[in-house]
């Protein structure tokens, strides 16, 4: 266990700046359009794919359920867990409950860590080869700076996933369930140590199981209905953009667009400390990603801001990225606030989950995505729970609590880290210390 404090004492690194920049990678957030400044918000859009096949829409469930598990949220952290528990507990039935009806394709680079891989690795099981197939694609950082991350676009990643527990769930008859379209809004703990879920859409049909897990994001409803705090704004928001340079038909703009895909993995055409804009080139052929970090909010403020880049070709390049980008998603950064939680492995203490409702991944501990570590964290929290189903009944009075207690002090330390580092983008950025990084990248 490696022991943390308040603070680390970080020394210094010739790659910081850039390190900065490309491990800027993390969670979908939750979206909001509420106030988006101009000259992006005409081109912000939530855009929606068509939906791949569902094994069940919810108009086909049956009006009673029962199943051993119920999985709220099919993002990363609840595809990844049911995959786990449909590949490693073969007794265990499992349903996994998603309210949209179809899958965002857009947001975030994503950087699977050494970490992460080796708890997708497990989950995924021996025969699996879903980590080496991501890791086929995106950008291998390790040559370039030494760190053991893959950049993924996020989408990549969780198409993969969703794939395969389709795979499952086909091959699994009425053991795995996928149902899209549910809208939770009930969850009632039985006297029997179960629990019933009612949804708001379809008044008639209730589920009935062992245990509930909340995979459901930053603005969990699991969480809402366990009476825990919502998430809290960190003060910062960020604009993402994603150009595939081959589809710009205006040639001066792809021209432009092309110049910058060729100054390197991270380009910064501003950074003043608070905010700043960066461009990720090379994470898979022909794919440009850009985004814009800041604290402002306002119009004026962010006009300003964008007005203020001297450089007069990265103004125009900035100008060419936005005006070419079909789809700009707007996402106000959030995170948990963990402060009533001790990093203290000997003292015994969850993060919220009743008898038989449980959260993973950013439903439990959303942190700064300073260092990409929120996807990972979320892996980790899947292994770890189907570890437990392996060697404990589900029914078992500490469940939960031992689930909870035996993630809460790693997870704590690096939320802690997190939020420290997220403070010194664009400043004092530093490497972590050797051991602390060994510590992290060496998971669960």
């Amino acid at each position: 266990m490696y022991k943390s404090k308040a603070s680390h004492n970080y020394a210094f690194a010739t790659a910081g700046r850039l390190l900065f920049a490309i491990i800027i990678v993390g969670q979908i957030l939750g979206y909001s359009s509420a106030l988006i400044p101009q000259p992006l918000a005409s081109a912000v859009d939530r855009y929606h794919t068509e939906a791949k096949p569902v094994q069940k829409p919810y108009e086909q469930l049956n009006k009673e359920v029962s199943t051993d598990i119920v999985i709220v949220g099919g993002g990363l952290a609840g595809l990844a867990l049911l995959m786990g528990i449909a590949t490693n507990c073969p007794d265990t039935s499992v349903m996994l409950v998603e309210k949209r009806h179809s899958y965002v394709r857009a947001g975030a680079i994503l950087g699977i860590a050494a970490n992460g891989a080796k708890a997708l690795d497990e989950l995924a099981g021996e025969k699996s080869e879903i980590v080496r197939k991501l890791q086929s694609r995106g950008k291998d950082m390790s040559p370039i700076e030494n760190v053991p991350i893959h950049l993924l676009p996020w989408w990549v990643v969780r198409d993969a996933l969703l794939e395969r527990s389709r795979e499952l769930a086909e091959t699994s008859g009425e053991r795995v369930i996928m149902c899209n379209g549910l809208e939770l809004n009930s969850i009632e703990e039985m006297d029997d140590g179960r629990a019933e879920l009612r949804f708001s859409n379809a008044p008639e049909c209730r589920v009935t199981t062992k245990l509930v897990v909340g995979a459901d994001g930053v603005r969990s409803n699991v969480r809402t209905l366990l009476g825990l705090p919502p998430a809290e704004h960190t003060g910062k928001s960020i604009w993402r953009g994603v150009i595939q340079i081959d589809e710009v038909e205006d040639k001066h703009d792809r021209s432009v667009i092309e110049t910058i895909s060729a100054k390197g993995p991270t380009y910064f055409l501003k950074n003043d400390g608070e905010s700043f804009v960066a461009v990720f080139n090379e994470i898979m052929p022909g794919l440009l990603v850009w985004q814009i970090q800041t604290s402002l909010t306002r119009d004026e403020e962010i006009s300003s801001f964008l007005a203020s880049i001297d450089d007069d070709e990265d103004s125009k390049s900035l100008d060419a990225l936005i005006r070419r980008t079909p789809h700009i998603v707007y996402t106000e950064l959030l995170t948990m606030n963990m402060d009533h939680i001790s990093e203290d492995a000997d003292i015994v203490q969850g993060w919220g989950g009743s008898r038989c409702t449980t959260l993973i991944g950013d439903a439990a501990h959303a942190c700064r995505p300073t260092d990409g570590q929120g996807a990972n964290m979320a892996f980790e929290d899947a292994c770890i729970l189907v570890r437990r189903l392996k060697e404990k009944n589900i029914l078992d009075e500490d469940f939960v609590s031992g689930f909870e207690n035996e993630r809460r002090s790693r997870v704590k330390i690096i939320h802690q880290d997190q939020a420290e580092r997220a403070l010194k983008q664009g400043k004092d950025w530093t490497r972590w210390p050797e051991a602390f990084m060994k510590w992290v990248y060496d998971g669960v």
